[in-house]
């Protein structure tokens, strides 16, 4: 059970590492709500509701192993987002641009 487990988390395990760096990102450049928010998303916002639902809609506790990669996977996706939008400001900076309008609190 456990071999099968950890092939079923490890799934995403390439782009957990994409949302991990996204959020340091945001952290580096001030953006602490968001960085915060990034954070907390995996855990937090998204892991611990999949545990509780999941296993009552399979069934078994596969739901639970499921509930990990499905919740790294919904992180990574808004970590992408926030990122297209920083992306998009970055874009319209010029020089001599006040790097306040990034939002960061520096």
């Amino acid at each position: 059970m456990a071999a099968r487990g950890l092939r079923i988390v490890n799934i995403v395990c390439p782009i957990v590492g994409f949302q991990m760096v996204t959020t340091n990102l945001f952290q580096c450049l001030g953006m602490v709500n968001k960085s915060i928010f990034l954070s907390l998303t995996r855990q937090l916002l998204f892991l611990v509701p999949l545990v509780y639902y999941l296993p009552a809609l399979t069934g078994s506790e596969t739901g639970v192993w499921y509930s990990f990669p499905i919740s790294d996977a919904l992180a990574s996706v808004t970590t992408a987002v926030l990122a297209v939008g920083l992306l998009r400001k970055l874009g319209r900076l010029k020089d001599g641009d006040d790097p306040s309008i990034l939002g960061s609190k520096i």
